[in-house]
Parts: C-alpha cells; sequence; structure tokens
C-alpha cells in the first residue's frame, strides 16, 4: 500500500469518527433529557398520590363501617328499650299489702351490683310527690340516673328491677350515649294503698 493509499485511508477513517462523533452529539440534542426526568418525577408524584388516595379510602371506609355498626347497636339497644317498656307496660300494678316502695330503695342498689353495674344507684335522684288515685291507692315515682359503660347491664338492671319489685313499672326512660359510657334516666313508678307507710 502507497503512502497515498495510506493517507487517504487515515483521513476517511477520521472523517467517518467525526461524522459519527456529530451523529452522536445530534442525536443527544434530538433527544432532551429534563423531558424524562420530568416525566419521571410525574410519574413519582402521581404513584405517591394515589397511594395516598387509597389510604384515606381505606380509613374513611373503616370509620364508615364503624359507625354503621354502632348505628345497629343503638338500633338493636332502642328495640330491647321498646321490649323493656312493653314488658313493664304488660305487668300489673297492683301493690303487696304492707309494703312501700320506699322500703325496697336498697334492693335497687342490690339488683344493680347483681347486674353488673360499676356505681350501683344507692337512692334516686328525685322522688316525686305521691298522688292520691281512686279507691285509695297513691303513684309513687321515682327517678334514677345511672351511668355505667355497658348498656347491657344498665338494661338488665331495669329488667331485673320491674321483675323483681311487685307491681313496678318504667314510667320514662332516657339513654345519652357520654364519651365513655351510657347515661341512663329512669323513673319508675308503683301504685301503693295510701295507707302503706
Amino acid at each position: 500500500m502507497t503512502q497515498a493509499a495510506a493517507s487517504r485511508a487515515t483521513f476517511l477513517e477520521e472523517s467517518r469518527l467525526s461524522a459519527a462523533a456529530a451523529a452522536a452529539r445530534a442525536e443527544r440534542r434530538n433527544r432532551p433529557r429534563h423531558l424524562l426526568l420530568l416525566s419521571l418525577a410525574l410519574l413519582v408524584i402521581s404513584a405517591a398520590l394515589l397511594g395516598w388516595a387509597l389510604l384515606s379510602r381505606a380509613r374513611a371506609a373503616a370509620a364508615f363501617k364503624a359507625e354503621q355498626d354502632r348505628a345497629q347497636q343503638i338500633v338493636t339497644k332502642t328495640d330491647q328499650l321498646r321490649l323493656l317498656q312493653a314488658e313493664a307496660d304488660s305487668v300489673g300494678a297492683a301493690p303487696r299489702e304492707g309494703e312501700s316502695i320506699h322500703n325496697r330503695l336498697s334492693r335497687f342498689q342490690e339488683l344493680g351490683a347483681q347486674a353488673g353495674l360499676k356505681n350501683p344507684p344507692s337512692v334516686p335522684q328525685s322522688k316525686t310527690a305521691d298522688r292520691t288515685a281512686v279507691g285509695g291507692f297513691v303513684q309513687r315515682r321515682l327517678t334514677y340516673v345511672v351511668r355505667d359503660e355497658s348498656l347491657d347491664n344498665l338494661l338488665a338492671w331495669m329488667r331485673s328491677a320491674i321483675e323483681d319489685i311487685h307491681g313496678l313499672e318504667i314510667q320514662s326512660v332516657r339513654v345519652i350515649p357520654e364519651a365513655n359510657q351510657w347515661s341512663l334516666n329512669v323513673t319508675f313508678s308503683r301504685s301503693e294503698r295510701a295507707s302503706t307507710p
């Protein structure tokens, strides 16, 4: 191979390498990296927002389920209260001879302890004045305000009171949910002979 031919081959090789380098530079200019990085950043942000939305949805669904269960419990307890009221209305009001409801106040406390109340009621919140009825009977009323964590225990206490004390009826019931417990405001009534002490 002659020197001219070698020189020409070298020139061609350099030209080819120069053209390849120029093509590589042009290709890098035509594929801007910032668009690729921006797309990748948008993908990461979208994935993070999707994860946050799914987590928020799961929390909201759990809270909704808890409230739904609590509402169902309230409906169930309301039905139990209605049943108690119906049972109380069906119980006869005839008193036992010589026995006053005021002589049975300690029995309310015993029944509360048996029902599992943490603070069994000792004395009524208020005593309504006796009203004389036809035939020498008076209507005596006792109002209790009792608080406990378990609504079942409060209902059991009311039920055992009307079953244990003959002629006792539930005049009114009010249940109030509080922060960590239930508040029960119940008024019991009973007809007694006016001569009973």
